[in-house]
């Protein structure tokens, strides 16, 4: 679900949507998940080795470690870039930017989902931005294209039953 929506934050543009795990209530998966640790907050959790699934056909773009994790940017057929951040393993080849890589399919693991190195809490949550156009600068809220996809309710059945090698920084 989303954990934090698009919009402003502060005095910044948050463009994009941060998804989590929701807890069922406040307490749920404490055990596994505490709060106020990298696995989970009051209302939110993600467990390691989460794999970020294509959201739909597409071509990758980009794929690198960025200040903000390893990333990965998609164009798809319908006009459409999605840009997925806060990765923290690459299970897609290298692509520079510039160049176009392979080919992806809905519900293809793109990375592992991890935290964003430049937050201090290292709250582990994937950061999806979708662009019209390939144009950042005309992103727009997440939210509508995501209600349509089937919800994952048990994490670990995200997991691939062999997963791929990850690329680590």
């Amino acid at each position: 679900m989303i954990s934090s929506p698009f919009g402003m934050r502060g005095d910044e543009m948050h463009l994009g949507v941060d998804i989590m795990f929701r807890r069922r209530t406040p307490s749920d998966l404490a055990e596994r998940f505490p709060r106020s640790t990298p696995n989970g907050s009051k209302m939110h959790f993600m467990p390691d080795a989460i794999p970020a699934l294509a959201m739909s056909d597409g071509v990758v773009r980009f794929a690198g470690n960025t200040p903000r994790g390893w990333t990965v940017i998609l164009d798809h057929p319908a006009g459409v870039t999605s840009y997925w951040t806060h990765l923290s393993a690459l299970l897609l080849p290298e692509v520079k930017r510039g160049a176009y890589g392979p080919t992806v399919v809905a519900g293809q693991p793109l990375g592992l989902i991890g935290y964003d190195p430049k937050d201090p809490a290292r709250l582990k949550h994937l950061h999806l931005e979708l662009w019209p156009g390939g144009r950042r600068s005309r992103a727009f809220d997440p939210a509508s294209w995501l209600t349509g996809l089937p919800v994952q309710v048990d994490p670990l059945a995200a997991m691939p039953a062999t997963p791929p090698q990850p690329r680590v920084a």
